[in-house]
């Protein structure tokens, strides 16, 4: 695991080193969401340093994101030479963070199966073991604006409850995971049930799309939530789009 930043109500200042190499984990983990067409143009990813800060990606397409456009924010703030970089929408990550101490990531996305069916309101639901990892279902937070205040977040978090993702009408999705890892992981799940999920829906004229039960989805979450999984998936991931999987030290 990454060495964390002490939790300091002082706020100490976060070491260049930390600082560097959490960010460039940032930056892979965003060239990867846009090489499996979760991101394109819009869509960050954050890093929780402590109780009171996060490193984010900043206001570029997430392909060209570089570690020197990545921001801290500390206490809800920017710092004060980056300001003008900061997402417009980083007061979700603030919120998250501020209310889930166990969320330590997060990857705000632009699927395109979880938007078509956040159109009919229909929630992502578990009609695989990949997706049972996100739990019975996801839900849709029924806002297309963009999310620029504490006030806009809050009714997102109340949603979003302690889940691990939701998705936005016709925006895309949050998704939250214990590390980026576990954060990017879960965002493919999602985006691979919603294709399942819409690809199913447009040949059952008969009603006879059939969901993973209750205790499926529960032993497939404890399998495929595992650790082990998690890693399994997310060096596939890696390999995938052919690139070194910059964690080997299991720096997360």
């Amino acid at each position: 695991m990454i060495e964390e930043v002490p939790d300091d109500r002082s706020h100490p200042p976060v070491r260049d080193a930390d600082r560097h190499r959490i960010a460039e984990q940032i930056v892979f983990c965003c060239r990867l969401l846009v090489g499996e067409g979760l991101a394109g143009g819009f869509g960050h990813v954050s890093r929780r340093l402590d109780e009171h800060s996060y490193l984010i990606s900043g206001r570029v397409p997430l392909g060209t994101v570089s570690t020197e456009d990545v921001v801290l924010v500390r206490a809800g703030q920017p710092e004060e030479e980056r300001a003008h970089a900061v997402p417009v929408e980083a007061a979700i990550h603030s919120a998250i963070y501020d209310a889930r101490a166990d969320v330590r990531a997060i990857a705000r996305t632009h699927g395109e199966f979880c938007s078509v069916l956040s159109l009919l309101g229909e929630p992502v639901r578990a009609v695989h073991a990949f997706g049972a990892t996100l739990g019975a279902e996801v839900p849709v937070h029924d806002v297309c604006e963009l999310i620029e205040s504490a006030d806009q977040a809050r009714p997102l978090v109340v949603e979003l409850a302690s889940s691990p993702a939701l998705i936005l009408r016709g925006n895309g999705a949050v998704v939250c995971g214990a590390d980026l890892v576990e954060a990017c992981v879960l965002a493919t799940y999602l985006e691979e049930s919603a294709r399942l999920q819409h690809g199913a829906r447009c040949i059952d004229s008969t009603s006879q799309l059939r969901y993973l039960t209750a205790e499926e989805t529960a032993a497939a979450a404890a399998n495929l939530g595992s650790r082990p999984q998690l890693e399994r998936a997310w060096k596939a991931l890696c390999s995938r789009h052919s690139v070194s999987d910059p964690f080997l030290s299991g720096d997360r």
